[in-house]
């Protein structure tokens, strides 16, 4: 379980964001909303120490993360940062390659990841092209694969759907639903896609005016159709 309570997050004594409480368990999914630049990769950031936790306090398994090292920190959440750059002389098998290899698991569960997640998300076919050689929704949909490979109870994705054409959307979301309900994952979605607030609209929570609030789904007037 992952846990903010009462914090206030920024860079240096800057605040970017005020009276965040929130919780992400496994086997559900938050979803964080809000307008460019309101602080939504800053509140993940806080996680990995990419941005200031002013005060208040983020638990892991109910420990605070200042008293957990980055390795364990890396057990127990998958990031997925926007405009993530990779070289484009990596092949797609290397991305997943390289990010699974660090996990402390046997051969055969790095091998049973790789092979359900890659198949899962459909990237099979592709694993041998280079970066250059796809197109970036096609990057974009190895990098979510790359993330839920890695096989951790919980994983942040941060605008996930950049890239992905509709009907790309709409499939790699109903995996991820897939995932999350059939493998207990919490997943943490940081996201302005409407279709995808409306599929992951259990838990909303809305940044503005500098604070974090939990929401809903009709309160943000999208189309309900979508």
């Amino acid at each position: 379980m992952l846990e903010f309570k009462e914090v206030v997050v920024g860079y240096k004594k800057t605040r970017i964001i005020a009276g965040v409480n929130l919780t992400l368990s496994k086997g559900e999914a938050v979803t964080i909303v809000g307008k460019n630049g309101a602080g939504k990769s800053t509140l993940l950031k806080s996680v990995f120490g990419l941005s200031s936790i002013i005060s208040g306090e983020i638990l892991i398994g109910g420990k605070p993360i200042q008293y957990l090292n980055s390795s364990i920190i890396a057990q127990s959440i998958t990031p997925l940062f926007a405009n993530s750059s990779v070289s484009p002389e990596l092949k797609v098998r290397d991305i997943i390659n390289f990010s699974i290899d660090r996990r402390c698991l046997s051969d055969e569960a790095k091998e049973a990841a790789k092979s359900r997640y890659c198949e899962l998300f459909k990237i099979t076919h592709f694993l041998e092209k280079r970066v250059s050689e796809i197109s970036d929704g096609m990057l974009q949909r190895a990098m979510i694969t790359r993330a839920f490979c890695l096989d951790t109870p919980l994983v942040f994705l941060d605008e996930p759907t950049t890239y992905l054409d509709i009907e790309s959307q709409l499939e790699v979301a109903e995996t991820i639903k897939n995932i999350i309900s059939h493998e207990n994952k919490g997943v943490l979605i940081n996201t302005h896609n409407s279709l995808w607030v409306r599929r992951f609209s259990e838990n909303i929570f809305r940044i503005s005016d500098g604070e974090l609030r939990k929401t809903s789904f009709d309160s943000l007037n999208i189309p309900k159709e979508l």
